[in-house]
């Protein structure tokens, strides 16, 4: 047993099935240390998509591998590791460099802007945002990149 999928159970269901495809959701990891954006958007994108929520990136680079996720959702203010750091982490390794990855934070300023395309962000979204914008976000994403 994986003690870090029983930790996160509350927010980690079994996929679900999708009546088209029969087969199991899309998994999308969220890795912010805010515990209400996790659930926000677990209830906002758990219809279309598993949602993994985690509290931060060493959490997501261990977890990756198991769950292969077809997007991250990366907060950068976090506690240890920001977001910039994991990104770059999950760049520099080969089966997971083409995973698109979301930067969504409160910082609005330009420098963080640009230093989340440094990093290898992918796009890029402020809280508050609006559930429809980030949803073609993450549809964008998934569909113009083959994750692994």
């Amino acid at each position: 047993m994986n003690p870090g999928k029983k930790k996160h159970s509350l927010q980690t269901p079994a996929p679900k099935k999708s009546a088209a495809s029969d087969g199991a959701l899309p998994c999308l990891m969220v890795i912010d240390d805010d515990g209400t954006i996790r659930q926000t958007l677990h209830a906002a994108l758990g219809q279309g998509y598993e949602v993994i929520g985690l509290p931060s990136g060493e959490d997501a680079l261990q977890m990756i591998e198991s769950y292969k996720p077809k997007l991250l959702i990366l907060d950068i203010n976090m506690p240890g590791s920001d977001g910039f750091e994991v990104c770059q982490k999950i760049r520099a390794c080969a089966a997971t460099r083409r995973l698109p990855i979301l930067f969504m934070t409160a910082r609005k300023d330009d420098e963080s802007f640009l230093n989340s395309l440094q990093a290898g962000g992918d796009s890029y979204i402020t809280k508050p945002f609006e559930i429809a914008e980030l949803k073609s976000r993450i549809e964008y994403l998934i569909n113009s990149r083959r994750s692994f």
